[in-house]
């Protein structure tokens, strides 16, 4: 789905506003539209929200979707990453910001699941998703394939 229009809103609401049964009707969409043959036999794994982005909020939209996710496929999941150094934000930030190495840090707290689904909100740039399956794969993981609700089209 694009990231723009309804999608968009609904992300925002979530994040910002705290519309938590969002989460229940995106994660729908997504479990609904997820590819039955590479998300079978995985363990979910939410991408990690900054400490200091979770304390305002009192919640992870990542991991709420993950775990809704996780129980419309019947899939296990574990928060197995943590997030690490500065709470760089990404919203604003161009492309190669976006890209350059280092910029997000990322490490996985304890061994990883052998096939993994990654979960966040939105996709822009792949930043986000790099970072953490190289944390995962670092961690163990065979296989790491990543579900977001939306994704940011050029």
């Amino acid at each position: 789905m694009a990231y723009a229009g309804t999608a968009r809103e609904a992300v925002a609401r979530l994040k910002f506003g705290g519309a938590l049964r969002l989460a229940e009707v995106m994660a729908a969409q997504m479990a609904a539209n997820a590819p039955t043959q590479l998300i079978r036999g995985r363990t979910v794994v939410p991408v990690p929200l900054h400490p200091s982005r979770r304390r305002p909020r009192g919640f992870d939209q990542s991991q709420r979707l993950a775990g809704a996710v996780a129980r419309r496929l019947e899939l296990p999941v574990t928060r197995c990453l943590v997030r690490q150094g500065p709470a760089s934000r990404q919203v604003g930030a161009g492309r190669r910001t976006r890209l350059s190495r280092g910029r997000l840090e990322v490490a996985a707290a304890r061994q990883a699941p052998a096939r993994v689904v990654l979960v966040d909100d939105v996709h822009t740039t792949g930043a986000t998703f790099d970072a953490c399956a190289r944390a995962l794969r670092c961690a163990g993981a065979a296989s790491v394939v990543c579900l977001a609700y939306a994704r940011a089209l050029r």
